[in-house]
């Protein structure tokens, strides 16, 4: 017999024993203030850095992702992350340090990646669904003169 998932109460106990941010053996950083929320680093060498980031309110994120015990949580993959990711319920984030702290948000909508500003105004979509590092990296090098003239406009 196959064992339950967590009720939303007995997770959110479970998240309570362990560390606010609680790093898995996977590498796979987990939080519950609000949300649930998992991230991983996909790209970290610069100059832009890249991380995968699923956030789903708790019941979700049980059923997503099977949570039945802490074993689940600890077996929490960078591949389930990126399943999420293509199903639309994750962001991968483009930090740009070198353009004053600002960010790119990546987001799987309908079949297309849609590309928004985070404390910019910067909106774009790309056919198709991009699912590593590589594509993400290609995308700011095509784009950073575009990205680099509307942070440029905003100082203004």
């Amino acid at each position: 017999m196959q064992e339950q998932l967590m009720t939303v109460s007995q997770f959110m106990t479970l998240i309570e024993t362990l560390p606010n941010v609680y790093e898995n053996p996977q590498d796979v950083e987990i939080d519950g203030i609000d949300d649930i929320c998992c991230r991983i680093s996909v790209w970290a060498e610069g100059p832009t850095k890249f991380t995968l980031w699923v956030e789903m309110e708790p019941a979700k994120f049980i059923a997503e992702l099977n949570i039945r015990s802490l074993a689940d949580l600890e077996a929490i993959t960078q591949a389930d992350l990126w399943a999420q990711y293509l199903k639309g319920n994750g962001t991968v984030w483009a930090d740009l340090d070198y353009l004053g702290g600002k960010s790119l948000r990546f987001n799987v909508i309908g079949g297309r990646t849609a590309i928004s500003g985070d404390q910019m105004d910067y909106n774009d979509e790309q056919n198709g669904v991009w699912d590593n590092a590589v594509q993400f990296k290609a995308y700011v090098r095509e784009h950073i003169q575009k990205i680099y003239v509307v942070v440029e406009e905003e100082v203004d």
